[in-house]
């Protein structure tokens, strides 16, 4: 049981809610391996089945310059280093050459056999030769160059452009010469990638869209639906198996290449491109989905491993030859340089970067930049120096100190990866942990995965056992029961909303509060059915300037009735129209709770429906059929209670608000009753989210401020500091207390082990 009513600050800030935008989630996990729902290849349209046919065409002639007119300006010749990036070498990377150009390079890319390096540019691929950096020819494809991809054996170059027909055309490496077209007719080719056995190629346009090719005879072999956005990025394993994409709205997919089946999901965080790449052994894939974190997932089934933050948009990764270290480059001007598998940055480079790619043998990395700079990267003590040799140190952004005992931070490895959304206890008192990457459960010591792929978070169980989850962006919402997850989305009637702890009716619906809506799931037809405030009979919104109304809390009663309380903020005003309920024929409402602020509606054992409201915690008794009010402790202006609990002796416990003569609220305060009188438990008399949680003998843990506090027998002891802001508190079924703390826009997990 959680006291967190987390949508009340929102409210309670003037923050308008509003849906957000995203696809597919990712698919559960069954057991401790994934199954994916196959995802069959899309079928080629008639006009595309028909084979197309690599005939050769003349060779293009080089161009008459030794030097194209992209690459005009050469600062400095390029030497080879002797030593490869690697681990032990980052400490002496330095610039080794810049090449100014009067055009944009976009892209440069080594071929697999390490033969070649292909620049792209606003009219064409520049080739080089990769030993020597000499020019080798200029392909002239008429059009700005968006993607390219060498074949395994370098005798190939795939180039993907800006054109309406999805056109990628193949280019003979020894000669310039134009040897085949692709078409799939949808649209701009923005990425490309050859499979390791180079029998086959793939392309991304702009529709979202990914095109199988097979290259014996240019037949088109199906394809996938790669996401929102258009493709920005292909890459296969090592070992064919696997093929990661990405698209430019930031979401990013790992898939099975045998049958299309989709292996995981990662939707954007904010907007930007998103970027892929595998390791050299393929047990890693690097995922920059357009935001300030890097993602890494396994190779063979995308479980997500770890995460890598970073204080700005991340635009471009690469993995180095030996797949020890990341290279990534992010809006902030900073190329990092990161030992992978230990989350360690080892060391970090001034730097603009929108594309990276290391040289097969790992002595030369390549960048391009917006200002139109071709830059070479390797090892040079000589130039580095003592100071540019010392790893940079990773800071920890969880300092613990001795005040925080017995509490202790959760890190990596301590957590399943990614950051913490929330932390739930089940009735039965299991622990669950929610992330941007998974949802877990914690047995025996460890976390035993229960779903891979972006959630929000735990709403709660219903009174069949199923646990209700928030996935995304609240595009949809599933149910976890005997290790099966059930999903619900606009398909089944799922409007988009992050949904409430679920109630089930009589006749097995399930009942959710979501906005400015009620919305309940047929179990005959597997639909959702969404009610608004006016069918449900609040009232309009009337004398109000903005006013922006929430159905806020749901419970139902021993008789079967399904009761809804609702809130409304106008401006720095709070109001409300308290509460409705559905007696199975029609929604009935009562004089009582006129104009409340209702957040939370909770049934005791002896059937009375408690409220809360302004001022006073309201009660109705319908044996009596009678409503009574609890007041408040006396205050110079309004309260409102935004949260309520019963303790085991069947005592009320609220949090409530008192409200400021010039803002919405002056201080937060947790009182109980006990002896027919309210008792202060925390009263700190300043504003400060206040959190409990009752353990399984009783005892209430508190957590504002940073602060953790236990109340036992009527005293209440400071426990530990845990820091930053209270964002969650409970005690699970062996009495460990689990707290989520928010801290400079990031969470972490503290939690405190009885003895």
């Amino acid at each position: 049981m959680t006291m967190r009513r987390w949508w009340v600050w929102i409210i309670l800030s003037m923050v308008v809610l509003a849906a957000g935008c995203a696809t597919s989630d990712g698919e559960p996990l069954a057991g401790a391996g994934l199954t994916a729902t196959p995802t069959a290849l899309v079928s080629p349209s008639p006009s595309l089945a028909s084979p197309v046919a690599l005939t050769p065409t003349a060779p293009i002639a080089p161009t008459a310059t030794a030097t194209p007119a992209l690459l005009a300006v050469l600062t400095e010749p390029v030497s080879r280093p002797e030593d490869a990036i690697s681990t032990e070498t980052v400490g002496g990377i330095v610039e080794l050459a810049r090449w100014s150009t009067d055009a944009r390079a976009s892209n440069a890319v080594f071929s697999p056999d390490g033969r070649w390096l292909a620049v792209t540019g606003s009219t064409g691929v520049y080739l080089f030769d990769a030993g020597t950096l000499e020019t080798a020819r200029f392909i002239d494809t008429g059009r700005e160059v968006d993607s390219v991809a060498f074949s395994p054996d370098g005798e190939v170059l795939a180039s993907g452009a800006y054109s309406f027909f999805g056109r990628v055309s193949l280019w003979r490496t020894s000669d310039g010469a134009l040897v085949g077209e692709l078409e799939s007719g949808r649209g701009s080719v923005g990425a490309v990638a050859f499979s390791p056995d180079g029998t086959m190629l793939v392309s991304g346009v702009f529709d979202g869209s990914i095109y199988f090719w097979g290259l014996a005879e240019g037949q088109m072999l199906g394809g996938l639906e790669g996401g929102s956005g258009a493709v920005s990025s292909l890459a296969f394993a090592p070992d064919g198996q696997t093929l990661a994409s990405g698209t430019s709205e930031g979401s990013a997919r790992l898939w099975r290449v045998a049958d299309g089946s989709l292996l995981n999901a990662e939707e954007a965080r904010r907007g930007g491109e998103s970027r892929v790449t595998f390791s050299a052994n393929g047990t890693r894939v690097a995922v920059a989905g357009g935001g300030d974190r890097v993602t890494v997932w396994r190779g063979s089934d995308g479980m997500p491993l770890l995460t890598l933050d970073h204080p700005d948009t991340v635009q471009c990764i690469a993995f180095s030859p030996d797949g020890a270290l990341l290279a990534t480059g992010a809006a902030d001007g900073v190329l990092r340089f990161w030992l992978v598998d230990d989350r360690q940055l080892l060391h970090s480079v001034p730097a603009d970067v929108s594309e990276l790619a290391f040289s097969p043998d790992g002595r030369l990395m390549v960048s391009t930049a917006d200002d139109r700079s071709v830059r070479f990267w390797g090892v040079d003590w000589s130039v580095a120096g003592e100071a540019w040799a010392t790893p940079t140190p990773t800071p920890a952004p969880w300092p613990t100190s001795p005040s925080s005992a017995p509490f202790h931070a959760l890190v990596s490895g301590d957590v399943p990866p990614g950051t913490v959304q929330d932390v739930w206890v089940s009735p039965e008192g299991e622990v669950w942990l929610v992330t941007d990457l998974s949802i877990s459960a914690y047995a025996e010591g460890e976390w035993v995965p229960l779903y891979i792929g972006l959630a929000n978070r735990v709403l709660g169980m219903d009174s069949t056992g199923r646990v209700w989850v928030a996935m995304n962006d609240g595009w949809r919402v599933a149910s976890y029961e005997e290790g099966a997850w059930t999903f619900y989305g606009t398909e089944e009637g799922w409007t988009p909303g992050y949904g409430s702890a679920p109630v089930v009716d009589g006749l097995g619906r399930v009942w959710m509060v979501e906005g400015e809506s009620v919305r309940f799931l047929d179990p005959e037809t597997g639909q959702w059915t969404a009610l608004t405030a006016a069918a449900v009979g609040f009232g309009p919104l009337e004398d109000m300037y903005e006013p922006v109304r929430v159905l806020t809390a749901l419970a139902r009663d021993q008789a079967g009735n399904v009761w809804v309380g609702s809130c409304i903020q106008d401006g720095i005003v709070i109001a409300g129209q308290g509460v409705r309920w559905f007696d199975g024929e029609a929604w009935r409402g009562s004089e009582d709770t006129a104009g409340e602020c209702v957040h939370d509606i909770v049934v005791d054992g002896a059937g009375r429906v408690w409220m809360t409201g302004f001022d006073a915690l309201i009660q109705y008794d319908p044996a009596a059929r009678a409503w009574t009010r609890r007041a408040l402790p006396e205050w110079e202006r309004r309260q409102l209670i935004t949260s309520f609990a019963l303790d085991a002796a069947g005592n009320p416990w609220v949090e409530f608000i008192r409200f400021g003569a010039t803002g919405p609220w002056h201080s937060t305060a947790l009182y109980r009753w006990e002896n027919e009188a309210w008792v202060a438990v925390y009263d700190p008399e300043y504003d400060a989210p206040v959190l409990w949680d009752f353990g399984p003998d009783g005892t209430a843990w508190v957590c504002s401020d940073g602060v953790v506090y236990r109340s036992a027998g009527g005293e209440i002891e400071q426990v530990g500091v845990v820091g930053g802001t209270c964002a969650e508190v409970v005690v699970d079924g062996v009495g460990r207390v689990w707290v989520e703390v928010g801290f400079d826009g990031e969470a972490v997990l503290w939690r405190f082990d009885p003895e």
